[in-house]
């Protein structure tokens, strides 16, 4: 017998791909929000904003230690967007990159690369001369308790679409979710029923 509830049931795993918060979903953190999700199983689920920007980080910024004597000053001041992943973790930076250059629709979770270790991830794209590679930056990470995430998709309250590097990546986040949930077809947000439940 399986030990993968997932398996079991023939729940399919949201890894790989995105929640658009619904309207109406009213919420400190999440109003309004895209999150890509890294991680899906029957013990919960991990995932990242992707629309929230909170601000710029240089290079510098976050490569205090080690040897910089090689990295010229343009690069050291260097600004990234600097997003906010989610209220879990605040302290931990990570990098979502690309792992198929130039790739824009029909993403899986195996072409998206989660880097912890974003010093390592600078030093390994300057070193390479790869600086305008697919990246952004992000600080905390959102999280879900086993089902939880089930519960708040079935309660309407995220709708759920394929990823694409366009989405993830793009740095303009002003408007973001208005664009994605108008690509839904739900153009007059305020007449959306909160409750409109499935057949």
């Amino acid at each position: 017998m399986s030990n993968n509830v997932y398996e079991e049931t023939n729940s399919e795993s949201l890894e790989g791909k995105i929640l658009i918060a619904s309207p109406h979903l009213d919420d400190q953190y999440f109003s309004r929000s895209l999150v890509y999700i890294c991680a899906h199983d029957a013990s919960g689920a991990i995932g990242i904003m992707i629309n929230q920007r909170i601000g710029m980080i240089s290079y510098g910024d976050f490569m205090m230690l080690g040897d910089q004597s090689k990295v010229s000053d343009s690069v050291k001041n260097k600004k990234f967007p600097l997003m906010f992943g989610g209220p879990v973790n605040t302290d931990m930076l990570i990098a979502l990159s690309l792992n198929k250059k130039d790739k824009l629709i029909n993403l899986n979770s195996n072409d998206v690369i989660v880097n912890t270790d974003v010093g390592k991830f600078f030093k390994d794209i300057i070193k390479n001369k790869k600086l305008s590679e697919k990246f952004i930056l992000v600080k905390g990470v959102s999280a879900w308790d086993s089902q939880e995430l089930e519960e708040e998709i079935s309660d309407n309250a995220w709708f759920v679409i394929p990823a694409s590097s366009d989405i993830i990546f793009s740095q303009k986040t002003k408007d973001k979710w208005k664009q994605m949930i108008r690509k839904l077809g739900i153009l007059n947000t305020h007449e959306l029923v909160k409750y409109s439940g499935s057949s």
